[in-house]
């Protein structure tokens, strides 16, 4: 569900995040700060960033993903037709699980935030106020979708 050059530069981003150690001038970018991803759907690009952080050796706490983790029974059950979770994952089901068993394994303090950005659990908060250095977003294919997920 996601390509191989796609899948390579959330690894780097990961890795790079790792490796950040910040400066006066970017301080985003210091040991401090986190990787934010908005719209996992099942975890591909998910697991990516989490081998990039985990082979730079982040710290815990630096991935904080949101998404509603949940399928939606119209029209995204067609989306897994041909993958081994069609059929296992019906609308209306959580897909959390799917998501951990991609992204744990690799980078355990990985934090799933379930709903939008906006949510009282979400930004920054839920990054406990740490400076965002990456933001990755697959969510609201069109303008409108988008805003209102915001």
């Amino acid at each position: 569900m996601i390509n191989a050059g796609a899948c390579q530069s959330y690894f780097l981003a990961g890795l790079a995040l790792a490796r950040a150690r910040g400066t006066a001038a970017a301080p985003s970018a210091s040991a401090a700060s986190v990787f934010v991803e908005y719209g996992t759907w099942l975890g591909a690009g998910s697991r990516c960033v989490a081998a990039g952080l985990r082979e730079g050796g982040a710290a815990p706490g630096r991935f904080h993903a949101h998404d509603t983790f949940t399928l939606e029974p119209k029209g995204e059950p067609k989306k897994l037709r041909g993958t081994k979770w069609a059929g296992v994952i019906k609308g209306g089901d959580s897909y959390l699980p799917v998501w951990e068993g991609y992204v744990k394994g690799l980078y355990p303090s990985a934090v799933a935030h379930k709903g939008y950005i906006n949510d009282a659990q979400g930004a920054p908060a839920g990054w406990g106020r740490r400076p965002v250095a990456v933001m990755a977003t697959d969510c609201g294919k069109t303008l409108p979708h988008f805003k209102r997920q915001l």
